[in-house]
């Protein structure tokens, strides 16, 4: 019975998918950016962290070719983040200067 009752869990996270320890979700070709999760403070699981992105979810972090930066979040919902931002004309970001000033006050990360 106690065996039983050790599985049962094991079976239930299985089911129900891991806390990856990072993500991306990948908002291109829709919006010219792509954001990684490098923690996953609150050990979110897999299905819920795939809901909660508007683009394209992966337990990878985000192909930076192309992009001008991101801007990293170290103490954002879920845990640090960077955001990577490619050329977007239609946003005014074509330089590394735009990207350092949409990022505002979080930090500016060089690709």
């Amino acid at each position: 019975m106690r065996i039983a009752l050790l599985v049962l869990p094991l079976l239930t996270v299985a089911a129900c998918g891991l806390a990856p320890s990072q993500a991306s979700c990948d908002t291109r070709p829709n919006e010219q950016a792509c954001t990684d999760l490098l923690t996953n403070r609150n050990s979110l699981l897999e299905p819920t962290l795939n809901g909660l992105c508007v683009g394209t979810f992966s337990t990878s972090l985000c192909n930076h070719t192309g992009a001008l930066g991101g801007c990293q979040c170290d103490s954002c919902e879920n845990g640090k983040s960077v955001t990577w931002m490619f050329p977007d004309a239609a946003k005014s970001l074509t330089t590394v200067d735009d990207v350092k000033k949409a990022c505002g006050n979080r930090t500016f990360v060089a690709p």
